[in-house]
C-alpha cells in the first residue's frame, strides 16, 4: 500500500462521496412531494367546506345564514370515516366549532392522538437515528414550529384567519418530532356569504417515509459502486 495507491484511492472516493451526497439530498424531490400533498389538501378542504356550506347551514334570527355546530360536528365526524387528515371548522367570529379530533359522545369527549411504535431494537433504532440526522442535516428550510392552544381558535393560525378574509391559504408547521406539517385552510361559504373557515392538516410522516425508502436505495447502490 504505497502512498500513490492512497492518493490515487483518495480521489476516487472523494468522488463518490460527492455523487453520493448529492443523491442523498433529494431536496426536490421532497418539495414536489409536499407540494403534492398541499394540492390534495386544497382539494379536500374545499370538497369539505362545499359540503359543509350545503348541509351546515341554517337560518338565523337575524334572516341571515349561520352554521349550525351540532350539524357541523355531525358532518366532521363522517369526514373522519373517509380521511385521515384533521378537519377543523371555525365560526364566521373565529370560534372554534368542530375539530376531527374531538368526537363527540353523549357524556364527553373523545380525542384521537397518533401514538408512538413500540419500542425497536438496538440495530433498529441506530438506523432510524442515522437516518433522521441524515434527514436534519440536509434540511433545505426550515419552518415555524406548530405550537397548539388548549382552547382553539382562528387568530391562532394565520391561513385560517385569512380564509374568513375569503382566501384560500396554506401553511407548513415542524413538529416537535421532526416531521412537517402541512395545513390548507378555505373559506366556507353560502352564496358568497363568508360564515367560517376549513382548516385541513395532515403529518408529512408518509413523505419522511417515502424520502427515508429513496436514501436507502441510494446507499444501496452507493455500498455496491464503492
Amino acid at each position: 500500500f504505497s502512498p500513490l495507491t492512497g492518493r490515487i484511492l483518495a480521489v476516487n472516493v472523494l468522488a463518490l462521496l460527492m455523487l453520493g451526497g448529492s443523491l442523498l439530498y433529494l431536496g426536490r424531490y421532497q418539495e414536489r412531494l409536499v407540494q403534492a400533498r398541499l394540492d390534495a389538501l386544497r382539494f379536500e378542504a374545499h370538497i369539505s367546506a362545499s359540503a359543509l356550506g350545503e348541509g351546515a347551514v341554517v337560518d338565523s334570527e337575524e334572516d341571515s345564514n349561520m352554521l349550525a355546530p351540532e350539524l357541523t360536528r355531525a358532518m366532521v365526524r363522517r369526514f373522519v370515516e373517509t380521511s385521515d387528515s384533521r378537519i377543523r371548522v371555525f365560526d364566521e367570529v373565529g370560534d372554534l366549532l368542530a375539530d376531527s379530533r374531538m368526537l363527540a359522545s353523549r357524556d364527553a369527549a373523545i380525542q384521537i392522538e397518533t401514538i408512538a411504535p413500540p419500542a425497536a431494537n438496538f440495530v433498529a433504532q441506530g438506523w432510524q437515528g442515522f437516518k433522521n440526522w441524515v434527514g436534519q442535516a440536509l434540511r433545505e428550510q426550515d419552518y415555524p414550529a406548530y405550537d397548539e392552544q388548549a382552547e382553539q381558535e382562528a387568530g391562532h393560525y394565520p391561513v385560517a384567519r385569512q380564509a374568513l378574509l375569503g382566501a384560500t391559504g396554506q401553511q407548513i408547521w415542524r413538529l416537535p418530532n421532526g416531521t412537517l406539517l402541512l395545513g390548507v385552510a378555505v373559506p366556507l361559504q353560502s352564496f358568497k356569504q363568508v360564515l367560517g373557515a376549513v382548516l385541513v392538516t395532515r403529518s408529512s410522516a408518509r413523505i419522511e417515509m417515502a424520502l427515508a425508502d429513496v436514501r436507502v436505495d441510494v446507499l444501496r447502490v452507493f455500498a455496491v459502486v464503492l
